[in-house]
């Protein structure tokens, strides 16, 4: 398999966050990385499934919310 992998700052940019804060939640583990030494790397793949399932979330708590 082929993977895309994006350095901390086309990740943010990405996921619309800020780069401290991509490093923060990867450093909790709540978003996954690979990191090489200092260095994080995210793999694309892996972040649109994270962001597939969190609409998923988004979208079943509009419905039971309602």
């Amino acid at each position: 398999m082929n993977r895309k992998w994006m350095n901390l700052k086309t990740a943010a940019e990405y996921l619309d966050m800020t780069p401290a804060a991509l490093r923060q939640q990867a450093r909790l583990g709540k978003i996954p990385s690979v990191r090489l030494g200092k260095l994080y790397r995210f793999d694309k793949a892996e972040l649109d499934r994270l962001l597939q399932n969190k609409r998923k979330e988004t979208e079943h708590e509009d419905i039971t919310s309602t």
